[in-house]
């Protein structure tokens, strides 16, 4: 573990979400240096949009800029009309300094929350590769 003590998980209401399936690839590959590895979509997050949202950090107050942060959606609420107006449970994730094999960016997690989809680039492809 990167962190001593614990961290907190988020308590997704039952039945009222769709797992992400699209996003979340199925395959969990230890990496080289014995981590655990999740092939994932990296979204990018405006930090002027989390009116509505809740987010926890393993450790301090967040590590990306006061413009931006980079997430994995998890899970997304079944209410509302479009992806515009649903709530997203996400893993917030930051850039380390390693690469993964093939040269792929690897991110680790530093918390995880919920935010309006009006808050997340939804319409971009992302990028993958989670540790």
């Amino acid at each position: 573990m990167c962190y001593s003590g614990g961290i907190d998980f988020l308590d997704v209401p039952f039945d009222q979400v769709t797992w992400e399936g699209k996003d979340i690839y199925p395959n969990i590959a230890a990496g080289r240096d014995g981590s655990s590895e999740l092939h994932a979509t990296v979204r990018g997050f405006l930090v002027d949009r989390l009116d509505s949202a809740e987010l926890i950090y393993d450790v301090g107050n967040g590590s990306f800029n006061n413009t931006a942060g980079e997430c994995v959606v998890v899970a997304r609420s079944k209410s509302g009309i479009d992806d515009q107006n649903r709530r997203f449970y996400v893993l917030i994730v930051s850039p380390t300094h390693s690469q993964a094999v093939g040269g792929d960016v690897v991110y680790e997690r530093v918390g995880v929350g919920y935010m309006p989809g009006t808050a997340i680039t939804l319409d971009t492809s992302g990028t993958a590769r989670l540790r």
